[in-house]
C-alpha cells in the first residue's frame, strides 16, 4: 500500500488548537479571578474551585463511556462531540453571568464546557496517529497543547487586568459591573468562534485519510475495523480489559495520575495560594505569574515534542519532567514559608515546565510501549484517570490548605509528585511501535538490495 499525507490534517489539527485554546482560556478566568467569582456568586473557595475544575471530574465516566462505545466513536465524532458541548457551554455561562442569581446555569455551562476534557486528549493522539507520518506525531501532540498554553498567557494577561480586584463602591458595597461584562463577553466571542469551527469540522473533517501515513498506522486501521465488526457488550467489555490489563498501561497511568497534582497545584490553586501567602497583592500578581509560567511551558511542549520525534528517550524525557515538578514544590514551600515573591515566580515557572515535558513524554511512552493498543479506548481511559486525579488532588490540597496553611499544602503536593517519579522509574522501555516502523523500513531496504 501506499503511504501518504495530506494537507487536510493541519485544517483539522487547528481545529483542535482552536478547541483546545477556548477551554483553557475560559477556565483559566474562574482560576485567576477565583476570589473574585466566589464574591460574584457568594459562594464558598471550595464552589469557586468546581466551576474551575468540574470538568475533571467529569472527564472520568465520560473517559469510561467513550472507551465503552469506541467501535461507535469516531474521530469525526468526537471532534463534532466537543465543538457542540462547547457551543452550548459557553452559550450558558455568558447567560449565567447576566445575572448573580444564576449561579447553577453558569455551574450547568461549565460542566458543558468542561466534559470534553475525557476526550479530549484521546482525541489529539487519534488525529495524530489517523494523518499524520509516524516522525510528526509528537509535534501534532504539542501543537495543541501550545495552544493551551498561549490559552494561559492570553487568560491571564486579560482577566486579571480587567478585573485587578473586587470593586468596592463609595457606599461600602461591591460592583458586579465590570464582572457581568467580561464573563459574558468572553464566552460570547467563543460561542461564535466555535461555531465557525463546528461548520468548518462538519465538512472537512474525516475518520481517516484515503490512504495511511505509515505502516503502524496502517495495521491500526485495519485491526480497528476488524475489531468493530459485530461489537458485542461483552466484547466491549473484553476491549477495554485489554486496554487495563497491561503492565505498561497500570504504570504509566498511575504515574499521571499523582502527576496530576501538578496541575491542581501550579494551575488551579495557584492564584489563591499565592493571594493567601500575599495578601497585600491584587488579582494581576497571580496573572503575571500565570502568564511567566506559561510562557515557558508553551516553549518547552514544543521543544518536547520536537526532541522526542528526534531521538526517541519517552521514558528519559518523562522522568525529567516529573522530577523539575517535584524540586519546584519543594522550592514553592520554602518560598511561601518565607514569604519569597521572587522564588516564588521561580518556582511556579520550574513547576510548568516539568508538567509540560511530562504531559508530552508520557503520551508518547504510553502509545509506544502499549503499541498496538486501540488508541481511542487506552486514551479515553487515561483521559479519564488524569481528571479524577486533578479533581482529587485538588480537592485534598485545598483542605490541607484550609486546615492548616499552604506549606503544608506544598508538602502533600510534593510528596505525591514523589510517587509519580518512582511509577515511572519502573516503566520498561520497550518502544513496539519505533521498532514496526523500523522492521518496515529495514524490509524496505533489503527488496531494494535485493534488486540491485
Amino acid at each position: 500500500m501506499e503511504y501518504k499525507s495530506y494537507a487536510r490534517r493541519w485544517l483539522l489539527l487547528m481545529i483542535l488548537c482552536i478547541i483546545s485554546f477556548t477551554q483553557i482560556y475560559t477556565t483559566t478566568g474562574f482560576a485567576i479571578l477565583h476570589d473574585v467569582v466566589a464574591n460574584y456568586f457568594s459562594i464558598t473557595p471550595y464552589q469557586a474551585d468546581i466551576l474551575t475544575m468540574v470538568g475533571q471530574l467529569i472527564a472520568f465516566p465520560v473517559g469510561i463511556g467513550t472507551a465503552y462505545f469506541a467501535d461507535i466513536l469516531s474521530l469525526q465524532a468526537l471532534m463534532l462531540g466537543m465543538l457542540i458541548s462547547l457551543e452550548i457551554g459557553s452559550l450558558m455561562c455568558a447567560i449565567g453571568f447576566s445575572s448573580r442569581e444564576l449561579f447553577y446555569v453558569t455551574a450547568v455551562g461549565r460542566i458543558m464546557m468542561s466534559s470534553i476534557m475525557g476526550v479530549l486528549r484521546a482525541t489529539q493522539v487519534v488525529l495524530a496517529a489517523n494523518w499524520f507520518l509516524q516522525n510528526e506525531t509528537a509535534t501534532a501532540f504539542a501543537l495543541p497543547q501550545f495552544f493551551m498554553k498561549l490559552a494561559g498567557i492570553a487568560g491571564s494577561l486579560i482577566y486579571p487586568h480587567t478585573i485587578p480586584k473586587v470593586h468596592i463602591t463609595a457606599n461600602g458595597t461591591e460592583e458586579y459591573t465590570s464582572t457581568t461584562i467580561l464573563f459574558t463577553a468572553t464566552n460570547g466571542i467563543f460561542s461564535t468562534i466555535v461555531l465557525i469551527a463546528l461548520i468548518v469540522g462538519a465538512l472537512y473533517c474525516k475518520n481517516y485519510p484515503p490512504s495511511p501515513p505509515s505502516r503502524s498506522q496502517e495495521q491500526l486501521i485495519l485491526s480497528t475495523t476488524d475489531s468493530a465488526k459485530n461489537m458485542t457488550n461483552n466484547r466491549r467489555l473484553s476491549a477495554i480489559w485489554n486496554v487495563v490489563n497491561s503492565k505498561p498501561f497500570v504504570l504509566i497511568s498511575a504515574a499521571f495520575f499523582f502527576a496530576s497534582v501538578s496541575l491542581s497545584y501550579v494551575v488551579y490553586l495557584m492564584p489563591s495560594f499565592v493571594l493567601s501567602s500575599f495578601p497585600e497583592l491584587d488579582n494581576t500578581t497571580p496573572g503575571y505569574i500565570s502568564i511567566s509560567r506559561t510562557a515557558v511551558s508553551a516553549l518547552s511542549a514544543m521543544a518536547t515534542g520536537k526532541i522526542l520525534d528526534r531521538y526517541k528517550a519517552f521514558k528519559l524525557t518523562a522522568f525529567v519532567g516529573i522530577a523539575g515538578v517535584a524540586l519546584s514544590l519543594l522550592c514553592l514551600y520554602y518560598a511561601h514559608s518565607y514569604k519569597l515573591l521572587s522564588l516564588i515566580y521561580t518556582g511556579y515557572c520550574v513547576a510548568a515546565v516539568g508538567q509540560s515535558v511530562l504531559i508530552t513524554a508520557n503520551v508518547e511512552l504510553l502509545v509506544e510501549t502499549t503499541y498496538p493498543c486501540d488508541k481511542l479506548r487506552m486514551m479515553s481511559i487515561y483521559g479519564g484517570i488524569a481528571g479524577l486525579g486533578v479533581f482529587l488532588w485538588t480537592s485534598a490540597i485545598r483542605a490541607v490548605k484550609e486546615k492548616f496553611n499552604v506549606p503544608s499544602a506544598t508538602i502533600l503536593a510534593t510528596a505525591v509528585a514523589t510517587v509519580s517519579m518512582l511509577l515511572i522509574l519502573s516503566v520498561s522501555p520497550d518502544y513496539k511501535r519505533l521498532k514496526t516502523d523500523k522492521t518496515k523500513s529495514e524490509t524496505l531496504t533489503d527488496r531494494l538490495n535485493e534488486n540491485h
